[in-house]
């Protein structure tokens, strides 16, 4: 023993000293811990039923249920536009056709149409001699 714990009266108030330091600071930990747990409950415990209620929602609506999720939804436009983009390539298609056919009609008439134009601005054969 260290020479100035002479006593048990010294020994019982070192002792006694030792044993409130750490009652205070078990008291301080625990009320601490007290603190972080309150806050938990009334910030974040909400928070994350929040959060887990979300993502529920959101898992609902990206799984196919035969029509009123988001994905069937998505799903509804992706076919719309596929059969658009088939129809619109059809059409194109059918526009080009159309306009080739138009295109050797009007080659065809213009020929004609230069070739009576020179027949009639051409002077006739009696007089080129």
């Amino acid at each position: 023993m260290p020479p100035w714990l002479d006593s048990a009266e010294e020994v019982a108030a070192v002792a006694t000293t030792v044993v409130v330091a750490l009652g205070t600071i078990v008291a301080a930990f625990l009320t601490a811990c007290s603190g972080v747990y309150a806050v938990w409950r009334s910030k974040l415990k909400p928070l994350l039923t929040k959060t887990e209620q979300a993502a529920s929602h959101a898992a609902e609506q990206l799984t196919p249920n035969h029509g009123s999720t988001v994905r069937d939804a998505v799903r509804r436009t992706e076919a719309a536009v596929g059969r658009l983009d088939l129809n619109t390539n059809q059409r194109i298609g059918d526009l080009h056709a159309l306009m080739g056919r138009h295109i050797d009609q009007n080659d065809r008439a213009h020929s004609e149409i230069f070739k009576r134009l020179h027949q009639i601005e051409s002077p006739p054969e009696e007089t080129r001699q």
